[in-house]
């Protein structure tokens, strides 16, 4: 990590927020990925960088080989959310220092 970095630290108001929270409209998804679509995610391995409380990686997984979700605050929630999804690997990090 660069020495002048500013690093990330934990807010607990995101997981506060995502434990309250959960939006699995596949219309309103369908349209933040526009003019893409799920079916472009088929067979491929996506990544979902700050996966909130991984409703979009659920959509996701239905059509892709492999999710990846990383999130510093709400990595919990999602695995909960994904744990009856094989394909589905939650990660707990600030994306900006992973490898």
């Amino acid at each position: 990590m660069n020495d002048a970095a500013v690093r990330q630290r934990q807010q607990s108001e995101w997981l506060i927020q995502w434990k309250e929270f959960e939006d699995d409209a596949s219309f309103l998804f369908a349209g933040w990925i526009y003019p893409a679509t799920l079916d472009d995610f088929g067979g491929k391995t996506v990544l979902d960088a700050g996966c909130g409380g991984g409703q979009h990686l659920a959509q996701i997984a239905v059509h892709a080989r492999k999710v990846v979700g990383v999130d510093l605050n709400t990595a919990e929630i999602a695995r909960q959310r994904t744990a009856r999804l094989q394909n589905v690997t939650v990660l707990e990090a600030d994306i900006a220092e992973m490898d």
